[in-house]
Protein backbone atom coordinates (compact mmCIF):
# COMPACT_ATOMS: atom_id res chain seq x y z
CA UNK A 1 0.00 0.00 0.00
CA UNK A 2 3.00 2.37 0.58
CA UNK A 3 3.33 2.50 -2.91
CA UNK A 4 0.59 4.45 -4.01
CA UNK A 5 2.17 7.79 -2.10
CA UNK A 6 4.29 7.90 -5.30
CA UNK A 7 1.42 9.33 -7.70
CA UNK A 8 0.98 12.66 -8.05
CA UNK A 9 -1.86 14.01 -9.68
CA UNK A 10 -5.41 14.22 -8.63
CA UNK A 11 -6.72 11.40 -11.32
CA UNK A 12 -4.69 8.82 -9.76
CA UNK A 13 -5.41 9.72 -5.96
CA UNK A 14 -9.01 8.85 -7.38
CA UNK A 15 -8.00 5.77 -8.64
CA UNK A 16 -6.48 4.62 -5.92
CA UNK A 17 -9.45 5.80 -3.33
CA UNK A 18 -12.13 3.62 -6.12
CA UNK A 19 -9.58 0.76 -5.95
CA UNK A 20 -9.05 0.29 -1.98
CA UNK A 21 -12.86 1.34 -1.99
CA UNK A 22 -13.59 -1.65 -3.91
CA UNK A 23 -10.60 -4.06 -2.71
CA UNK A 24 -11.15 -3.43 1.19
CA UNK A 25 -7.62 -4.45 3.30
CA UNK A 26 -7.83 -4.98 6.60
CA UNK A 27 -6.24 -1.54 8.63
CA UNK A 28 -5.40 0.47 5.79
CA UNK A 29 -7.52 3.56 6.92
CA UNK A 30 -4.37 5.23 7.95
CA UNK A 31 -2.16 3.78 5.28
CA UNK A 32 -4.59 5.11 2.61
CA UNK A 33 -4.79 8.80 4.24
CA UNK A 34 -1.43 8.92 4.12
CA UNK A 35 -0.85 7.92 0.60
CA UNK A 36 -3.65 10.48 -0.15
CA UNK A 37 -1.70 12.91 1.71
CA UNK A 38 1.56 12.36 0.08
CA UNK A 39 -0.35 12.78 -3.46
CA UNK A 40 -2.17 15.77 -2.57
CA UNK A 41 1.80 16.98 -1.11
CA UNK A 42 2.94 16.33 -4.38
CA UNK A 43 0.16 17.51 -6.68
CA UNK A 44 0.21 21.33 -4.63
CA UNK A 45 4.22 21.31 -4.47
CA UNK A 46 3.94 20.78 -8.32
CA UNK A 47 1.87 23.43 -9.03
CA UNK A 48 3.67 25.85 -6.66
CA UNK A 49 7.04 25.05 -8.41
CA UNK A 50 6.51 23.43 -11.93
CA UNK A 51 6.77 26.41 -13.81
CA UNK A 52 9.92 27.96 -12.04
CA UNK A 53 11.31 24.85 -12.45
CA UNK A 54 10.51 25.03 -16.09
CA UNK A 55 11.60 28.55 -16.02
CA UNK A 56 14.92 27.23 -14.88
CA UNK A 57 15.84 24.39 -16.86
CA UNK A 58 15.16 26.40 -20.26
CA UNK A 59 17.64 28.93 -18.96
CA UNK A 60 19.99 26.02 -18.54
CA UNK A 61 18.82 24.51 -22.19
CA UNK A 62 17.55 21.40 -20.13
CA UNK A 63 14.38 21.50 -22.33
CA UNK A 64 15.63 22.16 -25.55
CA UNK A 65 18.78 22.93 -28.02
CA UNK A 66 21.97 24.53 -26.52
CA UNK A 67 25.23 25.30 -28.05
CA UNK A 68 26.81 21.95 -26.23
CA UNK A 69 23.72 19.89 -28.19
CA UNK A 70 20.46 18.75 -27.91
CA UNK A 71 20.08 18.19 -24.02
CA UNK A 72 16.12 18.05 -24.45
CA UNK A 73 16.45 14.22 -24.31
CA UNK A 74 18.38 14.30 -21.46
CA UNK A 75 17.24 12.08 -18.45
CA UNK A 76 16.19 15.16 -16.83
CA UNK A 77 14.77 17.25 -19.56
CA UNK A 78 12.57 13.68 -20.60
CA UNK A 79 11.71 14.29 -16.61
CA UNK A 80 10.47 17.60 -16.69
CA UNK A 81 8.32 16.90 -20.05
CA UNK A 82 6.43 13.90 -18.11
CA UNK A 83 5.65 16.54 -15.12
CA UNK A 84 3.54 19.01 -17.41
Amino acid sequence: MGGTGVFCSEQKKEQVVDFFSTHKVAASGVSLQRAQDAIDDCVQLRAAQGPKLEHWAGEQGVMGHSEGGDRGDSPAGRRLRSLR
